[in-house]
């Protein structure tokens, strides 16, 4: 009977537990399309994906985070069509533009809110190409708002870190402790070297070795 009552008190102690982590998400697509899309983000250094349907807009997903997490809305295909932060046990909706990354309307969590606003009002020059200008605006808002962990999501989702590492650094370094917290900043370094390793295996053309013999 002892086993019984503490194997029951364990599972629920860990039913409490993914609860506390536990994130979930309904979304509508303007466009109202009908898809297959992926979330992907690390949550304690893991890479997390869930793939899921969109039908005629509509979708819906859970994804469970420890501290916190930056989750990117992708296609099938893997083209970037969104991104919001969630904390655990957020609910959160979203309304997303497929046609700009940058255009996204979130409810549930406030700092997630803020961020998607100020991209938004901000949408025609962050989804431009012109990185010297994004970079401008970025580090602009970061000097403006030291204390706001937008400026740091903002940084680290928009600033040109390949092109610029040394000028990254030295905008994150400005940014109060408290709005850059290791987790976030050390996780979303990681969806970047991702990121970066795949554009390069992208980049590497197969080829062969021809001599006199072909």
């Amino acid at each position: 009977m002892k086993r019984i009552i503490i194997a029951i008190l364990a599972a629920a102690i860990l039913a409490s537990c993914s609860r506390d982590t536990e994130f979930t998400v309904e979304g509508t697509l303007v466009d109202g399309s009908t898809m297959n899309m992926r979330a992907v983000y690390y949550d304690n250094g893991q890479l997390q994906t869930s793939v899921f349907p969109a039908d005629k807009g509509h979708f819906a997903f859970k994804g469970k985070t420890t501290e916190g997490s930056v989750v990117e809305l992708l296609t099938n295909d893997y083209r970037l069509i969104g991104r919001f932060f969630a904390g655990p046990g957020d609910e959160i909706k979203l309304t997303v533009d497929p046609r700009s990354p940058s255009k996204i309307k979130v409810e549930g969590n406030d700092i997630a809110q803020r961020w998607a606003q100020l991209t938004t009002a901000n949408a025609r020059l962050l989804d431009s190409r012109d990185k010297s200008a994004v970079d401008a605006f970025v580090a602009k808002y970061a000097a403006a708002h030291p204390d706001d962990m937008v400026s740091t999501l903002l940084l680290l989702t928009s600033y040109d870190f390949a092109g610029d590492p040394a000028g990254a650094e030295r905008i994150l370094a400005k940014i109060d402790p408290e709005a850059r917290p290791a987790w976030l900043v050390d996780s979303y370094t990681l969806n970047l070297q991702r990121v970066g390793k795949q554009a390069a295996e992208a980049r590497a053309l197969p080829f062969s070795y021809i001599d006199e013999r072909d």
